[in-house]
């Protein structure tokens, strides 16, 4: 028998209607310094998305815990 557990407070899967947002704001997480990628925090959580608007979607390239080292595609 299979159980159904509930995802735990401050985890990614817990959190991943907090993605929900790009559909309706794109535009606003916060550009980085390479062009036309964009990142934001996900809600009660360590994670960080990083994206790109590409037409009318957006893609996701990176999730990042941030506890772990810097990601190349983040200059500082």
């Amino acid at each position: 028998m299979s159980e159904t557990r509930k995802p735990r407070e401050g985890s990614l899967v817990g959190s991943l209607d907090g993605l929900a947002r790009l559909e309706h704001n794109p535009y606003g997480g916060r550009k980085t310094d390479r062009d036309g990628i964009y990142t934001f925090w996900v809600a009660a959580t360590t994670y960080r998305v990083y994206y790109r608007i590409n037409g009318e979607g957006v893609i996701i390239i990176h999730i990042r815990h941030t506890s772990r080292r810097q990601w190349v595609g983040e200059r500082s």
